[in-house]
This record gives structure tokens, sequence and C-alpha cells, in this order.
């Protein structure tokens, strides 16, 4: 029996959690099992560019901010949220990329769903998935004359293939069960708004993958609950500059120490 069972039989999911042990399960043992306090974990840039473009958001669709302002408060405060550097790359200068790429988006910001219903934003989710606690954050969730969307911002300019946006439209997926719950009806859409290709992707909801979603989902907590070694899988550019623990990694050029904790490791 998996050491862990016990405390694992108390713990929140999250599609993100879920994701972090597809990753690396080291990652996930550091962060959820030895759970290394957020203030001791690493940030970086690309996190950092992303939640601004979400604070952003989330100020217009809560009416704190009006669409003509977006472009100037983006221009504004981007230094005060985004302060790590960005990875080296030898065909552009990723900071300066990024940051055109936001102030385009806002400059040109066009509101698709203006002349909807807005049933949430940064919506906190919570849904027993059987048996397993289940949480997140809806982006925004509005219904139109079609039928409720929910739609997530992702900083995507596009996806390499059919299997990637597949991926990324598995944690709508999972959210669309709380929606079931809250409206008694499935989402009609969902939709990935990728702000650095300024461009918005719909699916028409799916039965099957929803339950394609939910089995993929059980089957890795299953996973989790057999796994007694947690190896890492390491891959340089995630290890040295996205990994939140890469401190506490050996894996990472940005290795610290190890965590101690109370018990060590």
């Amino acid at each position: 029996m998996f050491i862990y069972s016990i405390f694992l039989d108390e713990f929140i999911w999250s599609y993100s959690r879920i994701n972090t042990y597809h990753i690396c399960p080291f990652a996930f043992y550091l962060q959820y099992i030895k759970c290394i306090p957020k203030e001791y974990q690493d940030d970086n840039f690309f996190a950092q560019w992303g939640s601004f473009i979400h604070v952003i958001l989330e100020k217009y669709y809560n009416r704190s901010a009006e669409i003509y302002e977006l472009s100037s408060i983006y221009e504004k405060e981007y230094r005060n949220h985004v302060t790590h550097p960005a990875p080296p790359n030898e065909y552009v200068d990723l900071n300066l990329s990024y940051y055109i790429a936001g102030k385009n988006y806002f400059d040109n910001f066009t509101d698709i769903y203006e002349n909807c219903e807005i049933l949430g934003v940064e919506k906190e989710i919570n849904v027993n998935i059987d048996g397993y606690k289940f949480t997140g954050y809806a982006d925004l969730i509005v219904k139109s004359d079609d039928g409720i969307h929910i739609s997530d911002n992702k900083s995507k300019k596009s996806f390499k293939d059919k299997k990637e946006q597949e991926d990324y439209f598995r944690q709508l997926y999972l959210y669309s069960l709380y929606i079931k719950d809250e409206y008694g009806e499935y989402p009609k859409w969902l939709d990935l708004n990728l702000v650095r290709g300024n461009k918005v992707i719909s699916e028409k909801f799916q039965k099957a993958k929803l339950e394609k979603a939910r089995i993929l989902f059980i089957d890795t907590i299953k996973e989790i609950y057999k796994d007694n070694s947690f190896n890492a899988k390491p891959n340089s550019f995630f290890c040295d500059w996205l990994c939140s623990v890469r401190s506490f990694c050996e894996h990472s050029k940005r290795f610290i120490k190890k965590w101690e904790g109370v018990d060590g490791y």
C-alpha cells in the first residue's frame, strides 16, 4: 500500500496537479507531498506573463476597467507583474516578443462575448469526480443564445498539432461537470482564447470527450496512489526555466539545496 494513501485520501485535486505529475512525478512529489511552501517555490516568465493577462481580462469582465483602458493598463503595469527574464532563444528575444504580442492583443481587443450574460469570472469550481474532490478556476463562463460557453485564456500562439489542442481542451471538459451540476446542462461550447495568436478556438461540447477526460483523470490518480518512487523526468528546458521547485531538484541548473522540511526526503 502506498505510504501516502491516507494523505491522498484528503487531497483536493486539480488539473494543474494532475498535469504536473504527467510532466514530472518528482516535481509533483516535492510540491504536493513534501509540500514545499509557496514562498520557497520559483516563479517563471511565462507564468507571470500569463497571470498578468488574466488580471487584465478579469478587470474587464468584472467591469472594473473599460475596453479602451486595457492597452494602457498592460503598458503601465507590465514591469510590475512580469519581473522574471525569459529564457534565452537564438531566434527571437522572447521578452520583447511576448511584450509586443500582449500589446497588440489589447490594442485590438474585441469582446466576442459582448452580448452574452456573464455567469462567472475567474469562477472557483468545486466538483466531485468519482469520489475525488476536484477544484479549479474557470476564466470566464457566459451564456449566449446558443447555450453556455466556458472560456480559458492561454498564452499560446497556436497548437503544434491536433493532439496538443485536445490536451488543452481536456481541462474544460472536466470543468463542464461543474456546469452540469450548477446549471442543469452541459456547456454548449468550449473556447480556448489564444492570446498571442489573437484568436479563439471553439469546440462544440462532446460527451465522449468528457468521458475520455474523466477516465484519464481517474487513471492518473490511481497511478499516483501506486507510485512509490516518484522518479524525475528530466527535461532541461522545464527543469531550468519552468519547474516551480527547481531550486530543490538536482536535475536543474537552478538547484540550490535539497528540501529538508520536517523529515527530509
